[in-house]
């Protein structure tokens, strides 16, 4: 299975489940390479804007609802691709609608080494939908969010991930980047990059 290729090396969303362990935001962690994650504060706002919009002010909660779609189409992708006992195009609409560049690799890799298992493994037969509960915005405009997480993949695996990795920095892009012909998507945001938190660095600019 083939995606997109993107200025970052992986993500630990998935790639930790196949034994990766360097993620950055803008380069492997190495002395002089980026900064360290910090995090700026963000304004507490109620979200009244439509999600299919970008509002003024981007906050937790407008985010939060952003990822609990993101992360239903990721569950559909996996009860699709279960379903069917590997990709179809459906399955490859689906991703392809919520992540782009490395992300997207990411996953494709994943359900690449789960199709070549006769028993799908380590996918659940019933897969259901991952979770990923926003803590903190990083840093947001109009068209990038860089934002900390817990990150569940444990409701689409039949043995969960190390609780370690479940913490997370997750990068959302205007979703112009990649296409979505069948309108799968309704936020305008893809996921173009996700990580453990202690294994990634935050670029100068990370949302350019």
């Amino acid at each position: 299975m083939t995606r997109l290729g993107s200025r970052a090396t992986g993500g630990v969303r998935w790639t930790a489940l196949l034994g990766v362990a360097c993620v950055v935001l803008a380069a492997c962690s190495s002395p002089g390479h980026g900064q360290p994650l910090t995090t700026v504060p963000t304004a507490s706002t109620t979200t009244t804007t439509p999600l299919s919009q970008v509002p003024a002010v981007i906050d937790l909660a407008y985010v939060q609802r952003v990822m609990d779609v993101l992360d239903h189409l990721t569950g559909e992708a996996a009860r699709e691709f279960v379903a069917q006992k590997g990709p179809t195009p459906k399955f490859e609409q689906i991703i392809e609608a919520v992540y782009t560049k490395s992300a997207l690799d990411d996953v494709k890799s994943f359900f690449g080494r789960a199709a070549a298992q006769t028993d799908l493994s380590p996918l659940r037969p019933d897969p259901h939908d991952p979770t990923t509960s926003v803590l903190r915005i990083v840093v947001a405009t109009g068209n990038c969010v860089v934002f900390e997480a817990k990150d569940d993949l444990g409701p689409i695996l039949v043995k969960p991930p190390d609780p370690g990795t479940a913490d997370s920095i997750f990068q959302l892009v205007a979703k112009n980047v990649t296409p979505d012909p069948l309108k799968m998507n309704p936020t305008p945001w893809v996921v173009d990059l996700s990580g453990q938190k202690g294994a990634t660095t935050l670029g100068d600019k990370p949302c350019g």
